[in-house]
Protein backbone atom coordinates (compact mmCIF):
# COMPACT_ATOMS: atom_id res chain seq x y z
CA UNK A 1 0.00 0.00 0.00
CA UNK A 2 1.09 3.82 -0.40
CA UNK A 3 1.45 6.50 2.15
CA UNK A 4 2.81 9.66 2.40
CA UNK A 5 5.00 11.74 4.42
CA UNK A 6 3.49 14.80 5.74
CA UNK A 7 6.19 17.00 5.05
CA UNK A 8 8.05 16.37 1.88
CA UNK A 9 4.50 15.22 0.42
CA UNK A 10 7.04 12.40 -1.22
CA UNK A 11 4.50 8.60 -1.48
CA UNK A 12 6.06 5.46 -0.54
CA UNK A 13 4.83 2.07 -1.28
CA UNK A 14 5.18 0.19 2.15
CA UNK A 15 3.79 -2.91 3.63
CA UNK A 16 0.13 -3.61 4.37
CA UNK A 17 0.90 -4.50 7.86
CA UNK A 18 2.84 -0.65 8.45
CA UNK A 19 -0.46 0.86 9.25
CA UNK A 20 -0.35 2.72 11.75
CA UNK A 21 3.69 2.08 12.41
CA UNK A 22 5.96 4.50 12.64
CA UNK A 23 8.42 4.99 9.19
CA UNK A 24 10.75 7.60 8.78
CA UNK A 25 10.72 9.20 5.06
CA UNK A 26 14.76 9.93 3.81
CA UNK A 27 13.78 13.78 4.27
CA UNK A 28 13.97 12.63 8.03
CA UNK A 29 10.78 12.99 8.98
CA UNK A 30 9.22 10.27 11.40
CA UNK A 31 5.76 9.88 10.78
CA UNK A 32 2.76 7.70 11.33
CA UNK A 33 1.67 5.52 8.37
CA UNK A 34 -1.94 6.59 7.56
CA UNK A 35 -4.88 5.20 7.79
CA UNK A 36 -7.08 3.37 5.18
CA UNK A 37 -9.00 6.47 4.52
CA UNK A 38 -5.95 8.35 3.31
CA UNK A 39 -4.73 5.72 1.19
CA UNK A 40 -7.93 5.42 -0.43
CA UNK A 41 -8.05 8.88 -1.10
CA UNK A 42 -4.28 9.24 -2.76
CA UNK A 43 -5.57 6.20 -4.53
CA UNK A 44 -8.20 7.74 -6.02
CA UNK A 45 -6.77 10.78 -6.91
CA UNK A 46 -4.03 8.34 -8.66
CA UNK A 47 -6.80 6.32 -10.79
CA UNK A 48 -8.42 10.26 -11.93
CA UNK A 49 -5.42 11.96 -12.94
CA UNK A 50 -4.63 8.22 -14.99
CA UNK A 51 -8.70 7.92 -16.41
CA UNK A 52 -8.40 11.15 -17.56
CA UNK A 53 -5.34 10.79 -19.26
CA UNK A 54 -5.39 7.44 -20.82
CA UNK A 55 -6.35 7.36 -24.24
CA UNK A 56 -6.76 11.09 -24.42
CA UNK A 57 -2.66 12.30 -24.87
CA UNK A 58 -2.69 9.91 -27.58
CA UNK A 59 -5.19 11.41 -29.08
CA UNK A 60 -4.48 14.57 -28.78
CA UNK A 61 -0.76 13.83 -30.01
CA UNK A 62 -2.19 12.01 -32.76
CA UNK A 63 -4.73 15.05 -33.99
CA UNK A 64 -1.68 17.58 -33.16
CA UNK A 65 0.61 15.29 -35.78
CA UNK A 66 -1.72 15.51 -38.56
CA UNK A 67 -2.47 19.26 -38.13
CA UNK A 68 1.40 20.01 -38.25
CA UNK A 69 1.95 17.32 -41.45
CA UNK A 70 -0.93 19.05 -42.89
CA UNK A 71 0.75 22.81 -41.72
CA UNK A 72 3.81 22.31 -42.69
CA UNK A 73 2.84 20.70 -46.24
CA UNK A 74 -0.16 23.42 -47.04
CA UNK A 75 2.77 26.18 -46.33
CA UNK A 76 5.28 24.97 -48.25
CA UNK A 77 6.09 27.12 -51.48
CA UNK A 78 6.06 23.94 -53.82
CA UNK A 79 2.13 24.01 -53.12
CA UNK A 80 1.68 27.62 -54.27
CA UNK A 81 0.10 27.92 -57.37
CA UNK A 82 0.25 30.61 -59.89
CA UNK A 83 -3.65 30.80 -60.03
CA UNK A 84 -5.94 33.75 -59.39
CA UNK A 85 -6.95 35.42 -55.87
CA UNK A 86 -10.11 34.37 -54.60
CA UNK A 87 -11.78 35.65 -51.67
CA UNK A 88 -10.50 33.64 -48.26
CA UNK A 89 -13.88 31.74 -46.33
CA UNK A 90 -14.18 32.93 -43.08
CA UNK A 91 -11.42 31.15 -40.89
CA UNK A 92 -12.87 28.81 -38.58
CA UNK A 93 -9.84 28.81 -36.05
CA UNK A 94 -9.64 31.22 -33.06
CA UNK A 95 -7.67 34.44 -33.62
CA UNK A 96 -5.88 36.20 -30.91
CA UNK A 97 -7.88 38.79 -28.64
CA UNK A 98 -10.91 36.68 -29.16
CA UNK A 99 -13.61 33.82 -27.20
CA UNK A 100 -13.31 30.36 -28.94
CA UNK A 101 -14.22 26.34 -28.76
CA UNK A 102 -11.94 23.63 -27.95
CA UNK A 103 -13.17 20.80 -31.02
CA UNK A 104 -11.57 18.16 -29.27
CA UNK A 105 -10.14 17.25 -26.20
CA UNK A 106 -7.17 18.69 -25.56
CA UNK A 107 -3.43 18.32 -23.98
CA UNK A 108 -2.87 21.85 -21.97
CA UNK A 109 0.40 22.55 -20.94
CA UNK A 110 1.48 25.89 -17.92
CA UNK A 111 4.21 27.41 -20.35
CA UNK A 112 4.83 27.24 -24.15
CA UNK A 113 8.31 25.46 -23.90
CA UNK A 114 6.46 22.60 -22.56
CA UNK A 115 4.09 22.19 -24.82
CA UNK A 116 6.15 22.25 -27.95
CA UNK A 117 8.52 19.64 -25.98
CA UNK A 118 4.76 17.06 -25.82
CA UNK A 119 4.55 18.26 -29.72
CA UNK A 120 7.92 17.32 -30.59
CA UNK A 121 7.56 14.17 -29.20
CA UNK A 122 4.05 13.54 -31.07
CA UNK A 123 6.06 14.40 -34.56
CA UNK A 124 8.63 11.99 -34.08
CA UNK A 125 6.08 9.35 -33.13
CA UNK A 126 7.54 9.06 -29.55
CA UNK A 127 4.20 8.25 -28.03
CA UNK A 128 5.31 6.56 -24.78
CA UNK A 129 7.44 9.79 -23.89
CA UNK A 130 4.67 12.43 -24.86
CA UNK A 131 2.68 9.95 -22.43
CA UNK A 132 4.88 9.91 -19.98
CA UNK A 133 5.70 13.46 -20.40
CA UNK A 134 1.85 14.79 -20.03
CA UNK A 135 1.37 12.18 -16.96
CA UNK A 136 4.21 13.57 -14.70
CA UNK A 137 3.58 17.34 -16.28
CA UNK A 138 -0.06 16.96 -14.84
CA UNK A 139 0.52 15.02 -11.58
CA UNK A 140 2.75 18.78 -10.40
CA UNK A 141 0.09 20.47 -12.19
CA UNK A 142 1.79 21.49 -14.86
CA UNK A 143 -0.28 20.34 -17.65
CA UNK A 144 -4.45 19.21 -18.01
CA UNK A 145 -6.67 18.04 -20.59
CA UNK A 146 -8.89 20.22 -21.54
CA UNK A 147 -12.72 19.13 -22.61
CA UNK A 148 -13.91 19.35 -26.31
CA UNK A 149 -16.17 22.36 -26.30
CA UNK A 150 -14.99 24.36 -22.93
CA UNK A 151 -14.70 27.64 -23.98
CA UNK A 152 -11.58 29.53 -24.06
CA UNK A 153 -10.25 32.97 -24.68
CA UNK A 154 -7.41 33.07 -27.43
CA UNK A 155 -4.52 35.50 -25.24
CA UNK A 156 -1.85 34.65 -27.63
CA UNK A 157 -0.73 32.73 -30.41
CA UNK A 158 2.55 31.26 -31.39
CA UNK A 159 1.81 30.33 -35.20
CA UNK A 160 5.39 29.15 -35.80
CA UNK A 161 4.82 26.60 -33.30
CA UNK A 162 0.97 26.43 -34.39
CA UNK A 163 0.04 26.62 -30.47
CA UNK A 164 -2.19 28.92 -28.37
CA UNK A 165 -2.18 30.46 -25.37
CA UNK A 166 -5.62 30.21 -23.96
CA UNK A 167 -8.01 30.75 -20.50
CA UNK A 168 -10.79 29.18 -19.69
CA UNK A 169 -13.81 31.68 -19.34
CA UNK A 170 -13.65 32.60 -15.09
CA UNK A 171 -10.24 31.46 -14.62
CA UNK A 172 -7.00 33.38 -14.71
CA UNK A 173 -4.34 30.59 -15.05
CA UNK A 174 -2.94 30.47 -18.87
CA UNK A 175 -3.10 27.25 -21.09
CA UNK A 176 -0.86 26.29 -24.23
CA UNK A 177 -3.10 24.26 -26.54
CA UNK A 178 -2.75 22.71 -30.39
CA UNK A 179 -3.55 26.04 -32.23
CA UNK A 180 -6.09 24.14 -34.58
CA UNK A 181 -7.88 22.73 -31.74
CA UNK A 182 -9.56 26.15 -30.83
CA UNK A 183 -12.03 27.44 -33.23
CA UNK A 184 -13.92 30.52 -34.02
CA UNK A 185 -17.39 30.73 -31.32
CA UNK A 186 -20.42 30.66 -33.29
Amino acid sequence: MKTKCPKCKQVHEVEDDALGKQAECPCGEVFTVANSEEVIKLKKQEEAVANKFVGCSTVVMVIGLLFFLFYSKSESPSNKKNTASVSPAQPRTAVSNQWGRLEINSAAFRNESDMIKFMSMALSKDFDAGDAFLRQSMLTGNADLLNKGTEVYVEKLSMGNGISQVRKRSDTQSWWVVMDAVKKKD
